[in-house]
């Protein structure tokens, strides 16, 4: 039994009004991150670099509506209905990574057919160097999500299980197993990357394996709600599995 009762690090430093916590750090680093990957790719493709920018708004916007909308639309409807003006309330929590991914790609392809760029291999080479970092970056906010006491486990009584401040009984410590999962795909990807040749197989790769191992850490997790014996969660993991076979029927070799 591990006890994390005495952590809370939701909220990292107070700056006047302003409260900076661990999760918005995470994202803030992840985007200008992001932004340089942008960057990089708009010039190897002869794009106006300068668009990068507009690009990284695009998908800040998208990431987040998506994320908002599917965890109000699958996770907690009632809560939102009787008080709507939570939908607005996005630093309290509630973002979904499916809604978020999908939200975040929507983005992207909007961006790219406002803006008339019809590279659509610049566009998939730009995916698959994006979920590389991105395992990371999911990774380390599963420790975040531990270190706060989100994201709950199932009660258990196994040896490792975690004690977390505002919870009742002992928990899987879900968090962690989700660390693993990310990792596990980081370092996935980063093997078959010198060895691919198909724009889009990096990106069809993270989320197929993404949604095949969440599916299975999803058993430790609690959810309000299951149906036919699985949870809300993991349907979405499924769909995420159907997603990236998609990705891999439509790539193409690249042109020699």
């Amino acid at each position: 039994m591990i006890d994390l009762r005495f952590l809370n690090l939701r909220d990292l430093m107070q700056i006047g009004s302003l409260t900076i916590n661990l999760y918005g750090l995470l994202y803030a680093i992840g985007f200008f991150y992001l932004y340089k990957i942008a960057r990089k790719y708009f010039e190897t493709y002869k794009i106006n670099k300068d668009l990068a920018y507009i690009l990284i708004i695009y998908i800040i916007i998208g990431s987040i509506v998506g994320a908002r909308i599917f965890h109000i639309l699958f996770y907690m409807p009632e809560l939102y209905l009787e008080n709507p003006i939570r939908i607005l309330m996005v630093w309290k929590g509630g973002l979904s990574i499916h809604g978020g991914l999908l939200g975040g790609v929507v983005a992207a392809i909007l961006f790219f057919k406002k803006h008339r760029i019809n590279h659509e291999k610049a566009l998939l080479n730009l995916f698959d160097r994006i979920v590389i970092p991105l395992a990371i970056f999911l990774a380390i906010g599963r420790i975040i999500n531990l270190l706060n006491g989100e994201i709950i486990g199932i009660e258990t009584d196994v040896s490792w299980c975690v004690l977390l401040s505002g919870v009742d009984g002992c928990r899987h410590p879900v968090q962690a197993y989700a660390f693993f999962k990310n990792i596990i795909i980081f370092l996935f990807l980063v093997k078959i990357r010198h060895f691919i040749n198909k724009p889009g197989i990096l990106i069809g790769s993270f989320l197929t394996l993404y949604g095949f191992l969440r599916f299975f850490t999803d058993f430790f997790r609690e959810y309000g709600s299951h149906y036919l014996g699985i949870s809300i969660g993991q349907y979405l993991d499924i769909l995420m599995i159907i997603a990236g076979l998609i990705i891999f029927s439509k790539v193409k070799p690249l042109q020699k």
